[in-house]
């Protein structure tokens, strides 16, 4: 657990002699260190829990705000979800996420560094607030064009031939392109609310009322572009289905081509020897010297004749 005091820039690690009620700080902890401080600072865990399954991703409270969010990652090319949960107040920030999670040491990293600072703790609070969301965003954005890379490279891969188990690669795709769709919905939603009277966590009074609007504006648009691309990359995502279907069929009707060529060669054949394996008693012929070596040649004409005009009409 890491507590940032605004009152005179110290950072903790111990809640211990600390006046959490009546102090501004901006908290970072794991889900199992909230457990047990939640109490002190007047968070109501399981009240929150429930709110949200009506909610989702924002619940307005009377003292504070509860924000949820969930970030894909790309690890050891494997997709793992990052949940991080935001309890703001006007006068603080609590940050719960996993320790080894890439937003948690980021955030951490912005404390120590305290770089986030102004003498105004309401200020502070405020661009802590905007500074993980744009954290969010940035990562998002990243973890959005390693997977348009990744659907680039397999549509490439199919357009030389395609194999059983690309249908497998697409569906897990999809899957991952729809979720990224999904957890990026919570951002238009607080992007959206940014200038609402009610909501904590981006409102900053101060005098430059200006840039502030510049900031909100500057956010709401990469949420809108990130969207706009998440969007993009779903039906990316789709379209290599579309593609693999195309090449399936392409190949099937390669296959059924050179088939019928091959049934059109040896038509002529099948009729000559069917002609002369009929068990007639007068065929003139069954008894000609050069008849079976003749009826060979006519064969192998025939045939030959047969795979020029394929090849010239380009069926074989």
């Amino acid at each position: 657990m890491h507590i940032l005091m605004l009152s005179d820039n110290r950072i903790t690690e111990y809640i211990e002699g600390i006046d959490l009620k009546n102090n501004e700080y901006i908290m970072l902890c794991n889900p199992n260190e909230f457990d047990h401080i939640s109490g002190n600072i007047g968070i109501n865990i399981s009240s929150d829990i429930d709110k949200f399954s009506f909610t989702e991703y924002v619940n307005n409270g009377k003292y504070y705000d509860t924000i949820k969010l969930s970030m894909l990652i790309f690890r050891e090319n494997k997709v793992t979800t990052e949940i991080i949960e935001l309890y703001v107040s006007d006068k603080y920030i609590v940050i719960v996420t996993d320790e080894d999670n890439f937003m948690y040491k980021s955030i951490l990293k912005a404390m120590n560094n305290k770089i986030l600072l102004e003498n105004d703790s309401n200020i502070s609070l405020c661009l802590m607030n905007q500074y993980i969301i744009r954290l969010f965003i940035t990562k998002e954005f990243e973890f959005v064009e390693k997977l348009e890379e990744m659907i680039l490279d397999l549509e490439d891969e199919m357009m030389e031939e395609v194999f059983h188990c690309h249908i497998e690669q697409i569906n897990e795709l999809r899957n991952i392109a729809r979720s990224a769709v999904k957890i990026t919905r919570p951002l238009i939603y607080i992007a959206d609310s940014e200038n609402s009277e009610n909501m904590r966590y981006l409102k900053m009074n101060r005098g430059n009322e200006s840039g502030n609007i510049f900031e909100i504006n500057s956010i709401d648009f990469s949420v809108d572009k990130l969207y706009e691309f998440s969007l993009s990359t779903r039906e990316m995502a789709d379209r290599l289905l579309d593609i693999y279907s195309s090449k399936v069929n392409e190949k099937t009707n390669s296959m059924i081509t050179k088939l019928t060529a091959l049934t059109a060669i040896c038509a002529p054949i099948t009729i000559i020897t069917g002609i002369y394996g009929m068990n007639f008693r007068y065929m003139p012929e069954l008894r000609w010297l050069y008849g079976y070596p003749m009826s060979l040649c006519v064969m192998i004409i025939i045939a030959i004749i047969a795979i020029h005009i394929l090849r010239k009409n380009r069926m074989l």
